[in-house]
């Protein structure tokens, strides 16, 4: 009899179709399988599906047998469908992909569930305020990036920034940074490269906003700060990967603003109860403009005890921001001044003692 091309590849076929169709809640028998083995031009009888079943059990599938009737089924996979719901929700909130990319991102995952599991997968979670990337750049800025951090060379991109007509361009007139990368963080959903430059030193890059990257071929530097860098501390202390000096951080904070602390610090935090209502904390940060809106949303709940010269930052910027707006109870008095002064003048022109006007408007 001659042999059918697909025929050596029986037990494939049978792996597949447990695969993509049995789950827990799903199972085929042998005379199921043999049914789709014949769509793809493959014959079988029952005794060689038991074979290839215990083909692949050798091999390492997890199949679970089940009585009444006698089924095969996949046990365990790669991930369980809650992980598998998580992965796809965390895929469709990456602001760095764009929607065409999510989808075709999405319909992989899918793949590692059975079909029936698929159908119930979806990317149910939507992020308040989400704006994703408008092309697919940065996935392949970010490919870049990945194999010369493998490779040890030195990156290459400009760096763009949009104008008031909301049109994205290079900054410094297309300049082009060539930096060492030190390692990528994902923080306040966006990616950004940490790299070196002996002009700027260690700074944070938003890799949506890096364009033309590649690899260069020139190998990355080597010195005191690039070998003595720690990313996670890096990341730990900065706010909004905003560059500034690394200060000792003490505060006074109450305790109604103690879950923000933890989820900014982690438990770990140096945390000092002052009294039933409020502790003393103290953070290694780098100070910034990023740190100081992330005080303020605290109000008088958090104070700056030191160090000094970070208490004085911070008050400067409250002082700044507040300059830009009057104040109500300033203009109020400002307003009745003038009242004031008009009232006596137009008294005065009509032959009135000053005040007189006035007096009698509010009797």
């Amino acid at each position: 009899m001659t042999r059918k091309p697909n025929q050596k590849l029986k037990t494939l076929y049978v792996a597949r179709t447990l695969w993509e169709e049995t789950d827990d809640n799903h199972g085929l028998t042998a005379n199921q399988i043999i049914d789709r083995l014949k769509n793809h031009g493959i014959e079988a009888e029952r005794k060689s599906i038991y074979d290839d079943i215990k083909a692949l059990e050798s091999f390492g599938f997890d199949i679970v047998r089940r009585q009444k009737p006698r089924e095969y089924a996949i046990g365990v996979r790669l991930f369980e469908h809650v992980e598998l719901q998580l992965l796809i929700d965390a895929v469709q909130e990456s602001r760095f992909l764009t929607q065409g990319k999510r989808d075709v991102m999405i319909d992989r995952l899918k793949k590692l569930a059975s079909v029936h599991q698929a159908d119930a997968l979806t990317a149910h979670l939507h992020a308040e305020g989400q704006q994703g990337t408008e092309n697919e750049h940065v996935y392949y800025a970010f490919d870049a990036i990945e194999r010369a951090l493998a490779d040890q060379n030195k990156v290459a991109f400009t760096y763009l920034s949009y104008t008031v007509a909301l049109a994205r361009e290079p900054r410094h007139g297309g300049k082009v940074y060539c930096v060492t990368p030190l390692g990528l963080v994902y923080a306040r959903d966006r990616y950004y490269l940490i790299a070196y430059s002996d002009e700027h030193g260690i700074t944070a890059y938003r890799v949506d906003r890096m364009d033309r990257v590649c690899e260069t071929r020139e190998p990355a530097a080597h010195n005191e700060a690039i070998d003595g860098f720690d990313l996670a501390a890096y990341s730990a202390q900065t706010f909004g990967m905003y560059k500034g000096e690394t200060v000792r951080m003490e505060l006074d904070v109450d305790q109604s603003v103690m879950n923000a602390i933890v989820d900014r610090f982690g438990t770990d935090v140096e945390s000092e109860p002052l009294d039933g209502a409020r502790a003393r904390v103290r953070a290694t940060v780098q100070e910034s403009p990023v740190l100081y809106g992330w005080l303020a949303q605290f109000g008088t709940q958090v104070t700056v005890v030191g160090p000094a010269s970070l208490a004085a930052g911070y008050a400067a910027h409250l002082r700044a921001i507040a300059g830009l707006y009057p104040n109500p109870a300033d203009a109020g008095a400002a307003g009745a001044a003038a009242g004031l002064s008009t009232g006596a003048e137009a008294a005065s022109e009509a032959g009135a003692p000053a005040g007189a006007g006035v007096g009698g408007a509010c009797k």
